[in-house]
């Protein structure tokens, strides 16, 4: 039986529910176009510092709900760090800004981490998540994808440059039939020349987003194969970019939005007409053995690049619907298109006879009168920066998903991203320069303020910034900085494997994939069905899923890996011998050290002498023949160990 069962309840007759038949077009939030509200007034005056805080504070007052206290200086550095690079800042760092009386202090140190290439691969980290980005097949064959990493790398670069971020949804969906831009006055014939290459080179490298998810392999069935992988491409496209599940209606028209089964099968024949997989032969003309039906990921070289993974315009075709999702048994032919509901107000382009409509898709997407894109994107910054968004459904804003708390901010932020070119970096700044940004955060809970743990989650940052623990890649780039090993050796594969290798041998059965380097995180290879071992404790997302937003759990195997793991043990023993560097510097001097590295602030007297007892305790646990040497670093390395497994070290205020 071909049902398949992508959402909950029973399968309708497809073709039973038409946009037209229900008016949440008019209704639903999500689907009105965004506005430009007025800035509101508020009671208190002096506090906000940009419009975002006036939103939010005229709604806590009418709440009567409380202001908490600014963060002081080192506070706020080591969130903002944190938060646009994935590391902490250095003492060097923590000392200057808090030596800064420069009425540009803060405006200043946003800007420096805005331009550091840290904050691309921080910020390109929560576009993998988007992106179901992997370096592996996973399902029924979990084979090597050696060129993955191109699309990672062009993601880091999008983000540092800043690309516009209409351009950069274009690239993702049609990079490679985009028209070249005009040429700027006074560039030479060779310098255009060399910045076209490149520009299309990113373009192609940009499409990977298409082509990157899961593949059933050794599917019997050829056709069910290709439709699960456009499957996956709609169901992408909506959720990344549009915020809705159109993936339900494949079966069935949806249970809750107003998405038929010919919105889906007309977006699927987009995708359809696009070529994500060719047939590959041996020299005998027969169909390569290790590929279901003579098939493989696309890969080929854009000019001047190596290899990367994409996707061409294939053969053009329309779709008929799969009634109940099964190609077994078909109803109409759809038209190449988007979902009524979505297209009412505002038509796309016609789609040519020749063409998939993967341009018309990309250029509507990006259209600044789309009530979606937008509102999807900003969404996902603000829950970037505070830990929750203003819709709490970052990839739902259907009817199933959440209502958004301040939808007057939300459209307010979504448009100043359209009124600034579409850079996520303006929109950093309006964010990170706001009183909100800088309140102190609420680690330990006062008894008077009870009532503000009522108030929805952006609400309650202005009554204390939410604590929020580091994600995985965050902790173990952070114990490798901290202790002077970290590489930051930019682009590049670690992975060692030919294209379409299997990435555990089936002989051996050993994993093929090594984890024992010192490169940031978002350079670690992401294998699909076996996620490195410290990544799946600290909780990374499913990659072959799209997760806007990844969930936090306290489990007793996170505290014994932080104990126990060889990474924490070589973390320290990197640490201490920076500690113990210096041979000038007293004890005290080192501890105070070791503090500031590992936690962004000074100790207090009594950790000073706690610490001073510990290294003298345990040194003396040491055999007595050791050397002096030696058993000073041994004492110093349990120290840093100790600082290093710390709520404090894996929690940020």
């Amino acid at each position: 039986m071909w049902v398949l069962l992508a959402c909950a309840g029973p399968a309708t007759v497809a073709g039973t529910l038409h946009a037209n038949d229900l008016n949440t077009e008019d209704e639903h939030w999500s689907f009105q176009p965004i506005q430009s509200p007025p800035v509101p007034g508020t009671k208190i005056t002096g506090w906000s510092r940009t419009p975002v805080d006036s939103f939010l504070l005229s709604r806590l007052e009418a709440r009567r709900g409380r202001v908490a206290p600014a963060a002081n200086r080192r506070s706020y550095l080591r969130r903002l760090t944190f938060n646009l690079t994935g590391l902490p800042p250095t003492p060097l760092e923590l000392r200057a800004f808090e030596a800064d009386s420069s009425p540009l202090a803060y405006e200043r140190v946003v800007d420096r981490l805005l331009s550091s290439p840290r904050y691309g691969e921080r910020w390109g980290r929560h576009w993998l998540d988007i992106s179901r980005y992997a370096d592996s097949n996973g399902l029924d064959e979990n084979r090597a994808y050696v060129h993955a990493f191109q699309f990672r790398d062009y993601v880091i670069e999008a983000f540092n440059h800043d690309v516009p971020y209409d351009e950069f949804i274009r690239s993702l969906v049609a990079g490679d039939l985009l028209p070249e831009p005009s040429r700027p006055p006074g560039i030479t014939d060779d310098d255009w020349d060399a910045m076209s290459r490149s520009l299309r080179a990113n373009r192609i490298r940009a499409t990977g987003f298409l082509s990157l998810g899961p593949k059933g392999l050794r599917e019997v069935d050829p056709v069910k194969m290709e439709m699960d992988i456009i499957d996956d491409q709609v169901a992408t496209v909506g959720k990344a970019l549009l915020g809705l599940t159109l993936e339900c209606a494949r079966c069935h028209d949806h249970k809750f939005d107003p998405i038929t089964t010919e919105d889906y099968y007309a977006l699927a024949g987009i995708f359809k007409s696009t070529r994500t997989m060719r047939q590959i032969v041996d020299k005998r003309g027969k169909g390569n053995g290790f590929w279901l039906e003579r098939s493989v990921a696309l890969e080929h070289s854009a000019p001047g690049t190596v290899p990367v993974m994409s996707v061409e315009e294939g053969s053009v075709s329309n779709l008929r619907v799969h009634r109940r999702g099964s190609h077994l048994d078909l109803g109409p032919e759809v038209r190449r298109g988007l979902p009524a509901v979505l297209t009412q107000r505002l038509p796309t382009d016609a789609i040519g006879d020749s063409e998939s409509g993967r341009l018309q898709l990309a250029r509507w997407l990006t259209n600044p009168q789309n009530p979606l894109t937008s509102r999807v994107i900003t969404n996902r910054i603000w829950q970037w920066h505070f830990g929750t968004g203003l819709v709490d459904t970052p990839d739902n804003f259907g009817e199933l998903g959440a209502a958004p708390v301040a939808p007057e901010l939300l459209d307010w932020l979504a448009s100043e991203l359209i009124r600034r070119d579409w850079s996520i970096k303006r929109l950093h700044r309006l964010i990170l320069l706001s009183s909100i940004y800088r309140t102190a955060g609420r680690s330990n809970q006062d008894p008077t303020r009870a009532d503000d743990d009522e108030l929805p989650a952006p609400l309650r940052a202005i009554t204390g910034f939410p604590r929020r623990r580091l994600t995985a890649e965050e902790i173990r780039d952070s114990l490798l900085f901290v202790s002077g090993l970290l590489d930051t050796t930019m682009r590049g594969s670690l992975l060692t494997l030919k294209p379409r290798q299997y990435v555990n041998d089936a002989k051996t059965g050993n994993h093929l994939v090594d984890y024992n380097n010192v490169r940031r995180s978002v350079y670690q290879p992401v294998i699909r069905n076996k996620v490195y071992s410290l990544f799946q404790t600290f909780e990374f997302p499913s990659p072959s899923l799209v997760s806007g937003k990844r969930a936090t759990t306290t489990v007793p195997p996170q505290m014994l890996l932080m104990l126990n793991s060889d990474l924490v043990v070589r973390s320290s023993e990197g640490m201490a011998g920076q500690v113990l560097g210096d041979k000038t510097r007293p004890r005290t001097q080192r501890i105070r050290l070791a503090y500031e590295t590992v936690y962004g602030r000074e100790p207090a007297d009594t950790e000073v002498r706690g610490a001073t007892s510990f290294l003298e305790a345990f040194a003396r646990t040491l055999p007595a023949n050791r050397e002096e040497v030696q058993r000073r670093r041994e004492a110093w390395q349990a120290f840093c160990h100790a600082l290093m497994v710390s709520n404090e070290f894996v929690y940020l205020d």
